[in-house]
Protein backbone atom coordinates (compact mmCIF):
# COMPACT_ATOMS: atom_id res chain seq x y z
CA UNK A 1 0.00 0.00 0.00
CA UNK A 2 1.26 3.70 -0.44
CA UNK A 3 1.02 4.22 3.14
CA UNK A 4 3.08 1.58 3.59
CA UNK A 5 5.88 2.65 0.84
CA UNK A 6 5.56 6.19 2.48
CA UNK A 7 7.04 5.29 5.42
CA UNK A 8 9.81 4.94 3.78
CA UNK A 9 10.48 8.47 2.33
CA UNK A 10 12.39 10.34 5.41
CA UNK A 11 13.92 7.43 7.19
CA UNK A 12 16.45 9.14 9.92
CA UNK A 13 17.10 6.82 12.04
CA UNK A 14 18.80 2.90 12.41
CA UNK A 15 16.31 0.20 10.87
CA UNK A 16 16.10 -3.72 11.23
CA UNK A 17 15.33 -5.90 8.67
CA UNK A 18 15.64 -9.54 8.10
CA UNK A 19 18.49 -10.22 5.03
CA UNK A 20 15.08 -11.81 2.99
CA UNK A 21 12.84 -8.54 3.50
CA UNK A 22 16.15 -6.30 2.91
CA UNK A 23 16.92 -8.22 -0.03
CA UNK A 24 13.77 -7.72 -1.72
CA UNK A 25 13.32 -4.40 -1.35
CA UNK A 26 16.64 -3.98 -3.05
CA UNK A 27 15.18 -6.32 -5.73
CA UNK A 28 11.84 -4.62 -6.20
CA UNK A 29 11.19 -1.43 -8.01
CA UNK A 30 8.34 -0.40 -5.99
CA UNK A 31 10.68 0.08 -3.09
CA UNK A 32 13.69 0.95 -5.43
CA UNK A 33 11.30 3.81 -6.76
CA UNK A 34 10.02 5.21 -3.39
CA UNK A 35 14.24 5.44 -2.29
CA UNK A 36 13.18 3.20 0.80
CA UNK A 37 17.07 2.91 0.91
CA UNK A 38 19.39 5.17 -0.57
CA UNK A 39 22.66 4.76 -1.69
CA UNK A 40 24.07 6.81 1.17
CA UNK A 41 23.12 4.24 3.70
CA UNK A 42 25.90 1.71 5.43
CA UNK A 43 24.24 -1.99 5.95
CA UNK A 44 25.65 -3.98 7.97
CA UNK A 45 24.87 -8.12 7.19
CA UNK A 46 24.58 -9.70 10.05
CA UNK A 47 26.35 -13.19 9.73
CA UNK A 48 26.72 -13.52 6.31
CA UNK A 49 27.47 -17.69 6.30
CA UNK A 50 23.46 -17.11 5.88
CA UNK A 51 23.64 -14.80 2.81
CA UNK A 52 23.80 -16.78 -0.05
CA UNK A 53 20.58 -18.62 0.97
CA UNK A 54 18.25 -15.51 2.35
CA UNK A 55 19.15 -13.66 -1.40
CA UNK A 56 18.76 -16.24 -3.39
CA UNK A 57 15.33 -17.10 -1.72
CA UNK A 58 14.29 -13.21 -1.91
CA UNK A 59 15.46 -12.91 -5.23
CA UNK A 60 13.67 -16.09 -6.41
CA UNK A 61 10.18 -17.21 -7.88
CA UNK A 62 7.78 -19.44 -6.23
CA UNK A 63 4.66 -21.15 -6.98
CA UNK A 64 2.87 -23.97 -5.05
CA UNK A 65 -0.10 -25.23 -6.94
CA UNK A 66 -2.24 -26.62 -4.00
CA UNK A 67 -1.85 -23.00 -2.80
CA UNK A 68 -3.02 -21.26 -5.53
CA UNK A 69 -6.10 -23.72 -6.06
CA UNK A 70 -7.33 -23.08 -2.35
CA UNK A 71 -7.30 -19.61 -3.30
CA UNK A 72 -9.26 -20.12 -7.16
CA UNK A 73 -11.69 -22.15 -4.93
CA UNK A 74 -15.60 -19.76 -6.23
CA UNK A 75 -13.54 -18.48 -8.78
CA UNK A 76 -14.07 -20.36 -12.18
CA UNK A 77 -11.68 -18.76 -14.26
CA UNK A 78 -8.61 -18.45 -11.68
CA UNK A 79 -9.79 -22.58 -11.06
CA UNK A 80 -9.60 -23.40 -14.44
CA UNK A 81 -6.20 -22.04 -14.83
CA UNK A 82 -4.95 -24.00 -11.91
CA UNK A 83 -6.64 -27.13 -13.07
CA UNK A 84 -4.24 -26.40 -16.28
CA UNK A 85 -1.22 -25.54 -14.65
CA UNK A 86 -1.50 -28.38 -12.49
CA UNK A 87 -2.04 -31.02 -15.99
CA UNK A 88 1.15 -28.59 -17.48
CA UNK A 89 3.15 -29.60 -14.67
CA UNK A 90 2.41 -33.30 -13.94
CA UNK A 91 2.97 -33.89 -17.90
CA UNK A 92 6.09 -31.80 -18.23
CA UNK A 93 8.00 -33.21 -15.24
CA UNK A 94 7.74 -36.92 -16.36
CA UNK A 95 7.41 -38.35 -13.22
CA UNK A 96 10.50 -37.26 -11.86
CA UNK A 97 10.78 -35.90 -8.28
CA UNK A 98 12.68 -32.75 -9.53
CA UNK A 99 12.76 -31.88 -12.95
CA UNK A 100 15.00 -28.93 -14.35
CA UNK A 101 12.98 -26.85 -17.21
CA UNK A 102 14.71 -26.56 -20.26
CA UNK A 103 14.11 -24.24 -23.46
CA UNK A 104 12.18 -27.22 -25.10
CA UNK A 105 9.81 -27.57 -22.24
CA UNK A 106 9.28 -22.88 -21.83
CA UNK A 107 9.20 -23.04 -25.92
CA UNK A 108 6.54 -25.82 -25.83
CA UNK A 109 2.38 -24.40 -27.22
CA UNK A 110 1.42 -26.39 -23.96
CA UNK A 111 3.85 -23.74 -22.07
CA UNK A 112 2.70 -20.80 -24.48
CA UNK A 113 -1.32 -22.21 -23.72
CA UNK A 114 -0.54 -21.33 -20.02
CA UNK A 115 1.24 -17.78 -20.58
CA UNK A 116 -1.77 -16.85 -22.54
CA UNK A 117 -3.90 -17.30 -19.60
CA UNK A 118 -1.49 -15.79 -17.23
CA UNK A 119 -1.77 -12.80 -18.92
CA UNK A 120 -5.33 -12.83 -19.25
CA UNK A 121 -5.08 -13.34 -15.85
CA UNK A 122 -3.13 -10.17 -14.96
CA UNK A 123 -5.70 -7.89 -16.97
CA UNK A 124 -7.91 -8.46 -14.30
CA UNK A 125 -5.84 -8.42 -11.21
CA UNK A 126 -7.70 -5.65 -9.41
CA UNK A 127 -10.72 -8.18 -8.70
CA UNK A 128 -7.74 -11.09 -7.48
CA UNK A 129 -6.49 -11.91 -4.31
CA UNK A 130 -2.92 -9.81 -3.73
CA UNK A 131 -1.54 -13.59 -2.99
CA UNK A 132 -3.50 -15.23 -6.08
CA UNK A 133 -1.51 -12.40 -8.55
CA UNK A 134 1.86 -12.88 -6.70
CA UNK A 135 1.60 -16.36 -7.44
CA UNK A 136 0.66 -15.96 -10.83
CA UNK A 137 3.48 -13.37 -12.11
CA UNK A 138 5.62 -16.13 -10.55
CA UNK A 139 4.37 -18.31 -12.85
CA UNK A 140 4.95 -16.36 -15.43
CA UNK A 141 8.74 -15.30 -14.50
CA UNK A 142 9.38 -19.28 -14.23
CA UNK A 143 7.89 -20.08 -17.62
CA UNK A 144 9.62 -16.76 -19.33
CA UNK A 145 12.28 -18.82 -21.48
CA UNK A 146 14.27 -15.35 -21.55
CA UNK A 147 14.95 -15.31 -18.10
CA UNK A 148 16.30 -19.11 -18.53
CA UNK A 149 20.05 -17.75 -18.89
CA UNK A 150 20.31 -16.53 -15.73
CA UNK A 151 17.98 -18.55 -13.48
CA UNK A 152 17.44 -22.24 -12.52
CA UNK A 153 14.15 -23.02 -13.21
CA UNK A 154 12.38 -26.62 -11.76
CA UNK A 155 8.96 -28.23 -11.00
CA UNK A 156 9.19 -30.49 -7.52
CA UNK A 157 6.88 -33.03 -6.13
CA UNK A 158 6.85 -33.39 -2.20
CA UNK A 159 6.65 -36.24 -0.59
CA UNK A 160 2.97 -35.30 0.40
CA UNK A 161 2.22 -34.66 -3.41
CA UNK A 162 2.21 -31.41 -3.12
CA UNK A 163 3.59 -29.47 -6.67
CA UNK A 164 6.23 -26.48 -6.67
CA UNK A 165 6.88 -24.17 -9.92
CA UNK A 166 10.66 -23.07 -8.95
CA UNK A 167 13.31 -20.03 -10.31
CA UNK A 168 16.40 -18.81 -8.31
CA UNK A 169 19.36 -17.20 -9.88
CA UNK A 170 22.22 -19.51 -11.43
CA UNK A 171 24.91 -16.69 -9.65
CA UNK A 172 23.81 -14.47 -6.33
CA UNK A 173 26.83 -13.12 -6.33
CA UNK A 174 25.79 -10.71 -9.36
CA UNK A 175 22.95 -9.64 -7.85
CA UNK A 176 24.42 -9.14 -4.57
CA UNK A 177 27.12 -7.02 -6.50
CA UNK A 178 25.27 -4.45 -8.53
CA UNK A 179 22.08 -4.32 -6.17
CA UNK A 180 24.09 -4.12 -2.58
CA UNK A 181 27.85 -4.20 -2.91
CA UNK A 182 28.58 -1.61 -5.44
CA UNK A 183 25.56 0.51 -4.55
CA UNK A 184 25.91 0.77 -0.74
CA UNK A 185 28.54 0.80 2.21
CA UNK A 186 28.57 -2.84 3.05
CA UNK A 187 29.95 -4.25 6.10
CA UNK A 188 29.36 -8.49 6.23
CA UNK A 189 29.77 -10.18 9.73
CA UNK A 190 31.20 -13.20 9.05
CA UNK A 191 31.87 -16.74 11.12
CA UNK A 192 36.35 -17.12 11.92
CA UNK A 193 37.73 -17.07 8.58
CA UNK A 194 34.33 -16.72 6.42
CA UNK A 195 35.32 -13.65 4.06
CA UNK A 196 37.72 -16.07 1.94
CA UNK A 197 35.00 -18.99 1.75
CA UNK A 198 32.01 -16.49 0.79
CA UNK A 199 32.58 -17.28 -2.91
CA UNK A 200 29.18 -17.68 -3.79
CA UNK A 201 28.09 -14.41 -1.78
CA UNK A 202 31.35 -12.45 -2.92
CA UNK A 203 31.36 -12.57 -6.98
CA UNK A 204 35.10 -12.14 -8.38
CA UNK A 205 34.81 -8.70 -9.60
CA UNK A 206 33.20 -7.54 -6.50
CA UNK A 207 34.96 -5.05 -4.45
CA UNK A 208 36.22 -5.91 -0.85
CA UNK A 209 37.76 -3.01 1.46
CA UNK A 210 36.63 -4.24 4.66
CA UNK A 211 34.83 -7.47 6.40
CA UNK A 212 34.00 -7.70 9.99
CA UNK A 213 34.05 -10.65 11.57
CA UNK A 214 31.55 -12.24 14.40
CA UNK A 215 32.35 -15.14 16.77
CA UNK A 216 35.90 -15.28 17.11
CA UNK A 217 35.64 -14.92 20.99
CA UNK A 218 37.07 -16.24 24.60
CA UNK A 219 37.49 -19.37 26.24
CA UNK A 220 35.40 -21.70 27.99
CA UNK A 221 33.93 -22.06 24.42
CA UNK A 222 32.06 -25.07 23.63
CA UNK A 223 33.46 -28.53 25.45
CA UNK A 224 33.42 -30.31 22.19
CA UNK A 225 34.59 -34.51 21.50
CA UNK A 226 34.43 -36.97 18.74
CA UNK A 227 33.41 -39.92 20.47
CA UNK A 228 33.41 -43.24 18.47
CA UNK A 229 30.54 -44.74 20.10
CA UNK A 230 26.99 -44.40 18.01
CA UNK A 231 23.55 -43.02 18.87
CA UNK A 232 22.68 -46.38 20.04
CA UNK A 233 24.79 -46.49 22.96
CA UNK A 234 24.04 -43.16 24.16
CA UNK A 235 20.81 -44.13 23.99
CA UNK A 236 20.83 -47.39 25.44
CA UNK A 237 22.76 -44.86 28.77
CA UNK A 238 21.21 -41.84 28.40
CA UNK A 239 22.83 -38.80 30.05
CA UNK A 240 21.24 -36.98 32.43
CA UNK A 241 19.52 -33.31 31.72
CA UNK A 242 18.32 -32.52 28.82
CA UNK A 243 20.02 -33.64 25.33
CA UNK A 244 19.45 -32.33 21.83
CA UNK A 245 19.96 -34.96 19.14
CA UNK A 246 21.15 -34.01 15.49
CA UNK A 247 19.72 -36.97 12.60
CA UNK A 248 20.27 -36.05 8.88
CA UNK A 249 16.70 -36.40 8.08
CA UNK A 250 13.57 -36.75 8.81
CA UNK A 251 13.45 -40.57 8.44
CA UNK A 252 15.83 -41.28 10.12
CA UNK A 253 14.11 -39.27 13.04
CA UNK A 254 11.30 -41.27 12.26
CA UNK A 255 12.82 -44.51 12.26
CA UNK A 256 14.04 -43.48 15.88
CA UNK A 257 10.60 -42.82 17.13
CA UNK A 258 9.20 -45.81 16.05
CA UNK A 259 12.09 -48.17 16.96
CA UNK A 260 12.63 -46.21 20.81
CA UNK A 261 9.99 -44.21 22.50
CA UNK A 262 8.08 -47.40 24.16
CA UNK A 263 11.79 -48.57 25.14
CA UNK A 264 13.10 -45.04 26.41
CA UNK A 265 9.19 -44.16 28.29
CA UNK A 266 9.69 -47.26 30.28
CA UNK A 267 13.10 -46.17 31.61
CA UNK A 268 11.89 -42.80 32.47
CA UNK A 269 13.29 -41.16 29.54
CA UNK A 270 10.92 -38.74 27.55
CA UNK A 271 11.96 -38.68 23.49
CA UNK A 272 10.40 -35.84 21.55
CA UNK A 273 10.72 -35.99 17.75
CA UNK A 274 10.59 -33.56 15.01
CA UNK A 275 7.46 -34.22 12.65
CA UNK A 276 5.74 -37.08 15.20
CA UNK A 277 5.86 -34.45 18.05
CA UNK A 278 4.10 -31.37 16.67
CA UNK A 279 4.90 -28.07 15.93
CA UNK A 280 8.23 -26.44 16.91
CA UNK A 281 6.79 -24.43 19.59
CA UNK A 282 5.20 -27.11 20.81
CA UNK A 283 8.03 -29.27 20.99
CA UNK A 284 10.22 -26.48 22.82
CA UNK A 285 7.82 -26.21 25.52
CA UNK A 286 7.35 -30.14 25.97
CA UNK A 287 11.47 -30.19 26.03
CA UNK A 288 11.14 -27.56 28.63
CA UNK A 289 8.70 -28.99 30.73
CA UNK A 290 9.23 -32.48 30.63
CA UNK A 291 10.86 -34.58 33.36
CA UNK A 292 14.30 -35.15 33.02
CA UNK A 293 16.18 -37.23 31.34
CA UNK A 294 14.84 -35.71 27.69
CA UNK A 295 16.13 -36.51 24.31
CA UNK A 296 14.67 -34.12 21.66
CA UNK A 297 15.58 -35.35 17.93
CA UNK A 298 15.72 -32.93 15.40
CA UNK A 299 17.36 -32.43 11.87
CA UNK A 300 20.14 -29.91 12.41
CA UNK A 301 18.70 -27.25 9.38
CA UNK A 302 15.31 -27.06 12.29
CA UNK A 303 18.03 -26.49 15.10
CA UNK A 304 19.43 -23.21 13.79
CA UNK A 305 15.76 -21.59 13.99
CA UNK A 306 15.24 -22.64 17.76
CA UNK A 307 14.83 -20.05 20.55
CA UNK A 308 15.55 -21.36 24.02
CA UNK A 309 16.15 -19.74 27.37
CA UNK A 310 19.64 -19.69 28.21
CA UNK A 311 20.72 -22.78 30.49
CA UNK A 312 17.74 -24.81 28.55
CA UNK A 313 20.12 -27.73 26.73
CA UNK A 314 22.68 -29.38 28.80
CA UNK A 315 24.13 -31.54 25.99
CA UNK A 316 24.36 -31.42 22.10
CA UNK A 317 24.36 -34.46 19.58
CA UNK A 318 25.59 -34.46 16.23
CA UNK A 319 24.99 -37.49 14.60
CA UNK A 320 26.17 -36.93 10.99
CA UNK A 321 27.60 -34.03 9.15
CA UNK A 322 25.18 -31.92 8.01
CA UNK A 323 26.16 -31.14 4.03
CA UNK A 324 23.90 -30.39 1.67
CA UNK A 325 22.32 -32.88 -0.91
CA UNK A 326 24.60 -33.01 -3.24
CA UNK A 327 21.36 -33.57 -5.78
CA UNK A 328 19.62 -30.49 -4.88
CA UNK A 329 19.15 -28.88 -7.93
CA UNK A 330 20.30 -25.18 -7.20
CA UNK A 331 23.48 -26.65 -5.40
CA UNK A 332 24.31 -29.15 -8.26
CA UNK A 333 24.20 -26.42 -10.71
CA UNK A 334 25.87 -23.87 -8.79
CA UNK A 335 28.60 -26.41 -7.92
CA UNK A 336 29.83 -27.40 -11.84
CA UNK A 337 32.04 -23.85 -12.04
CA UNK A 338 34.12 -25.13 -9.40
CA UNK A 339 37.61 -27.39 -10.16
CA UNK A 340 37.04 -28.77 -7.02
CA UNK A 341 33.59 -28.27 -5.78
CA UNK A 342 33.69 -30.36 -2.39
CA UNK A 343 36.64 -28.24 -1.05
CA UNK A 344 35.51 -25.25 -2.47
CA UNK A 345 31.89 -24.93 -2.21
CA UNK A 346 30.61 -27.70 -0.19
CA UNK A 347 33.13 -27.92 2.66
CA UNK A 348 32.84 -24.12 3.15
CA UNK A 349 29.10 -24.29 3.32
CA UNK A 350 29.17 -26.89 6.06
CA UNK A 351 31.92 -24.69 7.96
CA UNK A 352 29.07 -21.93 8.10
CA UNK A 353 25.93 -24.23 9.49
CA UNK A 354 28.14 -25.72 11.98
CA UNK A 355 29.16 -22.25 12.92
CA UNK A 356 25.27 -21.57 13.35
CA UNK A 357 24.24 -24.62 14.96
CA UNK A 358 26.79 -24.06 17.70
CA UNK A 359 25.79 -20.27 17.98
CA UNK A 360 22.07 -21.64 18.42
CA UNK A 361 23.32 -23.94 21.14
CA UNK A 362 25.39 -21.95 23.20
CA UNK A 363 22.71 -19.28 23.31
CA UNK A 364 20.18 -21.86 25.41
CA UNK A 365 23.39 -23.78 26.74
CA UNK A 366 24.02 -24.68 30.15
CA UNK A 367 27.40 -23.72 32.03
CA UNK A 368 29.29 -27.06 30.50
CA UNK A 369 27.72 -26.76 26.88
CA UNK A 370 28.79 -30.30 26.42
CA UNK A 371 28.73 -31.34 22.51
CA UNK A 372 29.60 -34.62 20.97
CA UNK A 373 30.24 -35.13 17.59
CA UNK A 374 29.44 -39.31 16.51
CA UNK A 375 30.22 -38.62 12.54
CA UNK A 376 32.92 -41.43 11.86
CA UNK A 377 33.84 -39.31 8.69
CA UNK A 378 35.50 -36.95 10.83
CA UNK A 379 38.39 -39.77 11.58
CA UNK A 380 38.25 -41.63 8.26
CA UNK A 381 38.13 -39.02 5.51
CA UNK A 382 41.12 -36.11 4.68
CA UNK A 383 38.65 -33.51 5.76
CA UNK A 384 37.79 -34.67 8.97
CA UNK A 385 40.86 -32.87 10.31
CA UNK A 386 39.53 -30.10 8.64
CA UNK A 387 36.35 -30.20 10.68
CA UNK A 388 37.16 -31.01 13.57
CA UNK A 389 40.04 -28.04 13.56
CA UNK A 390 37.70 -25.93 12.60
CA UNK A 391 35.42 -27.14 15.45
CA UNK A 392 38.09 -27.23 18.06
CA UNK A 393 38.89 -23.52 17.04
CA UNK A 394 35.37 -22.44 17.27
CA UNK A 395 35.05 -20.28 20.77
CA UNK A 396 31.67 -19.25 20.96
CA UNK A 397 30.77 -17.74 24.70
CA UNK A 398 27.37 -16.47 25.45
CA UNK A 399 27.33 -12.69 25.50
CA UNK A 400 27.71 -10.79 29.08
CA UNK A 401 24.74 -8.94 30.13
CA UNK A 402 25.31 -5.13 29.18
CA UNK A 403 27.04 -3.32 31.65
CA UNK A 404 28.36 -6.29 33.12
CA UNK A 405 32.21 -7.68 33.23
CA UNK A 406 33.88 -11.30 33.91
CA UNK A 407 34.78 -10.44 37.40
CA UNK A 408 31.41 -9.26 38.02
CA UNK A 409 31.84 -5.63 37.57
CA UNK A 410 29.35 -3.36 36.44
CA UNK A 411 31.21 -1.56 33.64
CA UNK A 412 30.28 -0.49 30.69
CA UNK A 413 31.95 -2.96 27.45
CA UNK A 414 34.22 -1.21 24.96
CA UNK A 415 32.24 -3.20 22.31
CA UNK A 416 28.73 -4.49 22.17
CA UNK A 417 29.02 -8.40 20.74
CA UNK A 418 26.83 -8.83 17.21
CA UNK A 419 25.26 -11.81 16.86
Amino acid sequence: SQTYLDQFRSLKHTVLLDHRQLLSFLADPKHAGQNALKSGNHIIIDDASMLEDTATKACGSLCQISTLRAIAEGNTELTKFTDLLSLWAERTRQMRDAYELNSQDLGSKETAGILEHVSRLLEKKESLPHQAVRLIENVGKILDTKRLKENISWIETRQDGSIFLQSYPRSIGLFLRSELFDTFATTLLTPPNGIETLTEVLHPKTSCQRSAVSGQLTAPGVNISFPEHKLEELLENPPPGRTVVLLGSKRLIEQLFITRTEELEANGVTLICQSMSGGMERMQAEFLSAKTPVIWALTPWSFEGVFLPPESIDRLVLCSLPFDHPNHIIFSKRAEKYQNAFMEYALPRLLHRLFRILRTFVRCATEERVVDVLDARIREKRYGSVVKDYLEGLKISPPLPRGESKGGENTKPQQDTLF
